[in-house]
Order: C-alpha cells, then sequence, then structure tokens
C-alpha cells in the first residue's frame, strides 16, 4: 500500500479518482465532489464525522458519457450542489442534492448547450434565490479572477 502523509485517508480509493476536486463543509462534515477518470463520472462522497476520520461510500451523481470535469460544489437552499463540465455533450450541468446531507441527489440538468461550455467554470456568486455559475466559452479567462470574463448562468 502506498504511504500517505501523516492525517491524510484515502476516501476512495478504486481506479483512477479524485480529478477536478471540490470541497466543502456539508451538514458539518467534510465532502468532496470529484471526477473518477476511470468511468467518466461525477461523484460525491461525505465523511462520516467532522474530522474526516471515518467516510460514507461514494455516490455518483452522473455518469452518462464523459461527465464531471471542473466541478465546483456550494451549499444552495440548503443542500450541497455542483456544477461541472460535460465532456461528451459540451455542456455546463448542475446538480442539487434532495437533503442537506447529499444522501440522495436530484437529476443533473443542462444550464447552457450552445456551444462548447462549461470548461474552467467557477462559483463567482452563490445564493438561495439564483444558482449562478460563471463559465468560460471555448477558451481561457483573461484576468486573474477570471468572473468578469465569465458569461453567467442561473440553475433554477
Amino acid at each position: 500500500m502506498p504511504q500517505v502523509p501523516h492525517g491524510a485517508r484515502p476516501v476512495d480509493s478504486v481506479g483512477n479518482v479524485g480529478f477536478y476536486t471540490s470541497m466543502l463543509v456539508v451538514s458539518g462534515n467534510p465532502a468532496i465532489g470529484y471526477y473518477d477518470n476511470s468511468t467518466f463520472d461525477l461523484k460525491y462522497v461525505r465523511a462520516a464525522d467532522v474530522n474526516g476520520a471515518a467516510w460514507g461510500a461514494p455516490v455518483t451523481l452522473d455518469s452518462i458519457g464523459n461527465v464531471g470535469l471542473f466541478a465546483s460544489m456550494a451549499i444552495v437552499n440548503g443542500n450541497p450542489a455542483i456544477g461541472y463540465y460535460d465532456a461528451t455533450l459540451l455542456d455546463l450541468k448542475f446538480v442539487r442534492a434532495n437533503d442537506g446531507a447529499g444522501t440522495t441527489w436530484g437529476t443533473p440538468v443542462a444550464v447552457d448547450t450552445v456551444g462548447n461550455v462549461g470548461r474552467y467554470r467557477q462559483r463567482c456568486g452563490w445564493s438561495d434565490e439564483h444558482h449562478i455559475l460563471a463559465e468560460q466559452r471555448d477558451g481561457f479567462p483573461d484576468r486573474d479572477d477570471g468572473c468578469d470574463d465569465f458569461r453567467e448562468r442561473r440553475a433554477e
């Protein structure tokens, strides 16, 4: 077994996992949204305790095509949510949990489908009323903060 730094704990070690990670505290415990490079899926896992000493089983949130790249998590209306890139359809997508811990999740929705959208995306302003994702269209942002050069999309 490979050596890990003191205190580091693998939470998913099946396949080539852990790309495009986004971490957040969800209902008091650490949680991670990430891309599984073996199955090309978007996944989510949440710790069973506040210290991250034990973790639940990873949950696949989207598995249709090559999905989950550039994941970005936030709490929306009290539930974890993830904005991400669908590399098969070249779309910006959004999925939100049905509960505060992320035990069950809703159906992923495409937020923008015109052109190659959703890469290098970031949260520039999430709120309970509007779930705003900033996305770059067909390229990279020109500024360091990126938000001014990105196009905002709302997922209602």
